[in-house]
């Protein structure tokens, strides 16, 4: 009887702290998507083409010549404080790097205008902002722009 209300109860403060899959699959969505922006972020300070563009939904076709521009025309060196998640509802979130990046020797904050917007595909969280590397492009701060 003991074990019977102790697991009652262990179940009633589960469920009373937003233990339900709910919480549970929108942290491993978060979790996954900080890991998609951090590894984003790494790639491109290590100038790895192919890496970078395999974060890239499979919509987003045809990037390579804009992103070798980017790459060969300048230097950029991130400090990340975190990762901003917004707007994360069902397979579509909006996502950036928090910190600074220099770019050839120019300091700035990445900010909320940084953010991109983020698409799961097949299971697996990707970057579904095509205009990335568009320097006229702006940035989707709501899903289903950009």
């Amino acid at each position: 009887m003991k074990i019977a209300i102790t697991l009652l109860a262990m179940t009633l403060v589960a469920t009373a702290c937003g233990g339900g899959d709910d919480d549970g699959a929108a942290r491993d969505d978060e979790a996954a998507i900080e890991t998609l922006i951090r590894d984003f972020v790494a790639a491109f300070e290590d100038r790895d083409p192919d890496a970078v563009l395999g974060m890239f939904s499979s919509e987003c076709s045809g990037l390579e010549d804009e992103l070798t521009e980017v790459l060969e025309g300048s230097e950029f060196e991130f400090e990340l404080t975190g990762v901003a998640i917004r707007d994360l509802e069902g397979d579509s979130a909006v996502a950036g790097p928090e910190g600074q990046v220099t770019e050839n020797g120019e300091e700035n904050d990445l900010s909320v205008g940084d953010l991109r917007r983020v698409v799961r595909e097949d299971g697996e969280w990707k970057i579904g902002d095509c205009d990335f590397f568009d320097p006229g492009a702006v940035p989707a701060l709501t899903p289903g722009l950009g």
